[in-house]
């Protein structure tokens, strides 16, 4: 049977190409300044606490890709992490949990449910720190899937290639 991955944008809104697009949400000042070894700490930590809720749903995650923050070489790096897991015990009863972690860690949380083509529900928990790190999270009867974005933070994307 194939899994199902609910994968959902991280970015309000999105061009056609296949690079990330910087949230347009006023939480990062154009003053705040993160450092790369910040930004990418800060996404290792939400990770790590969701993994402590399920390890199972959420997997030790591989290294995060660094990408550009804008079309310039010059605008920031941003850390990018992607995991897949298995199904929890109880889905809603997961996303709640994930919701409380997130408020805890700092991120404003939005929660959703939607119903897959097959009629189950998937379970739905966004989140944003005042840094500008984002999250998604997506649970259902089928896996798990986790996306964060680290804050946009001053050094080129190419130097962590």
């Amino acid at each position: 049977m194939a899994a199902l991955v609910a994968l959902v944008p991280l970015s309000v809104s999105a061009c056609a190409g296949s690079g990330p697009v910087r949230s347009s949400t006023p939480t990062q000042s154009e003053e705040q300044t993160v450092r790369p070894t910040e930004a990418r700490q800060e996404g290792s930590d939400v990770i790590a606490e969701l993994r402590k809720l399920d390890d199972e749903a959420v997997p030790l995650s591989p290294s995060p890709s660094s990408v550009e923050c804008g079309p310039h070489s010059d605008e920031g790096v941003e850390f990018h992490w992607a995991v897949q897991g298995a199904a929890t015990e109880d889905p809603r009863e997961y996303a709640a949990r994930a919701a409380t972690v997130l408020k805890g860690a700092g991120f404003s949380t939005n929660r959703s449910t939607s119903e897959l083509t097959d009629k189950r529900p998937l379970y739905f928990v966004g989140g944003e720190s005042s840094s500008g790190a984002q999250v998604a999270l997506s649970a259902s009867t089928m896996n798990t899937v986790l996306q964060v974005s680290s804050a946009c933070a001053d050094e080129a994307a190419t130097d962590f290639e």
